[in-house]
């Protein structure tokens, strides 16, 4: 059933797509897993990310050196480009952007793409790697495009938004901008929620002279946040509600940030995420899962020794990938212990921990 006049705005630096590297981690696949999971419940969510047409990060070791390459896509074979010339006006300057759009039946994505003739070099890289910047002044922009970008998009295809949802806080200028405009912070609060995903990154903080280089910032931003601009911390305040993704994140966040928080339990869009094989499986013993993923209370209706069979099929296929592509004496085989973990390689991610008896 399509909800009417409740469009909803999704702001996040990073989604996860028909597997493209439009994404770095956790923070991407829930935005492309909820874009995914409103189009099938006829919710008109209209995301808002970066192109990053050469992604984040891939690595190969080559002669035990690691290498870092990019991994590119040319966006138009799997977006449709809108016929329009946008910009965002700051003090002194333009920056001039196009949109890309993942068109869905009831949700719709929409990508920044600031690489046209009409920027400047130092501009046209701004929206192709997702989380790589030169500097402080470029992961700025990066941010003020992202808030004000999204607003300018909304505008100019008179799409009217109930609420943006702003994931981490590199869409925290859409909600200051909103201040500026209203002049009014219970009017922001009804447009706004937030969602804090770690306690680690994804928490923007910039000198005020860097920022008021481009950007005034409002008043009432410096007293809540008096030494330099917190994004986060602006957003707690400038938001009708905010939420941690686990109930022991909500407690670090709490403690880190002084602020009371909900919380709401990440989940996944369950029709990406099931293999081919087990999705026969569950064809034949579990009803409508694809429709409804809370008949999955059915799963115990699928004889042990079925799973135990394709689980054994799945583990041997991972293990010949293994083999072929990062084992180095290709001697992994189905007897040993197998430890998955698939997050974004990065130190605070704690990866060692694995490693710990």
């Amino acid at each position: 059933m399509i909800l009417p006049n409740r469009n909803i705005a999704y702001i996040s630096a990073e989604f996860s797509i028909e597997n493209l590297p439009t994404y770095a981690g956790g923070l991407g696949i829930l935005a492309g897993d909820i874009l995914y999971t409103a189009n099938d419940l006829k919710f008109p969510l209209y995301g808002v990310t970066f192109v990053n047409k050469k992604g984040y990060a891939r690595y190969k070791i080559v002669k035990k050196e690691l290498v870092e390459e990019t991994e590119e896509y040319d966006p138009i074979e799997f977006f449709n480009k809108l016929d329009i010339l946008l910009s965002i006006n700051l003090k002194n300057i333009n920056i001039y952007f196009t949109v890309w759009e993942y068109p869905l039946e009831y949700s719709k994505l929409f990508l920044i793409d600031t690489d046209i003739p009409e920027n400047p070099p130092e501009f046209r890289k701004l929206t192709n790697r997702l989380y790589v910047d030169d500097s402080a002044e470029e992961r700025l922009l990066k941010d003020i495009l992202l808030g004000l970008g999204a607003l300018k998009i909304f505008e100019t295809l008179n799409i009217e938004i109930n609420k943006y949802h702003i994931n981490e806080s590199h869409g925290g200028f859409l909600a200051i901008e909103l201040l500026k405009r209203y002049q009014n912070i219970d009017l922001v609060k009804g447009k706004v929620v937030f969602t804090t995903h770690s306690p680690i990154a994804g928490h923007e903080i910039f000198d005020y002279d860097l920022v008021e280089k481009y950007y005034d910032v409002p008043s009432y931003i410096k007293t809540i946040s008096p030494d330099k601009l917190n994004l986060t911390k602006a957003l707690l305040k400038l938001s009708s509600y905010s939420n941690a993704v686990s109930w022991k994140h909500k407690k670090v966040s709490e403690k880190m940030l002084s602020e009371n928080l909900d919380y709401i339990t990440n989940g996944v869009y369950h029709k990406r995420w099931v293999n081919k094989k087990l999705a026969e499986l569950y064809d034949i013993y579990i009803p409508k899962w694809r429709e409804n993923p809370a008949n999955f209370i059915y799963a115990s209706n699928i004889k042990l020794e079925k799973f135990a069979e394709i689980k054994s099929i799945l583990k041997n296929d991972l293990i010949d990938y293994i083999n072929a592509n990062a084992y180095l004496n290709k001697s992994f085989d189905e007897n040993r212990i197998i430890i998955s973990v698939r997050r974004r390689f990065t130190e605070y991610k704690r990866f060692h921990m694995i490693l710990w008896r």
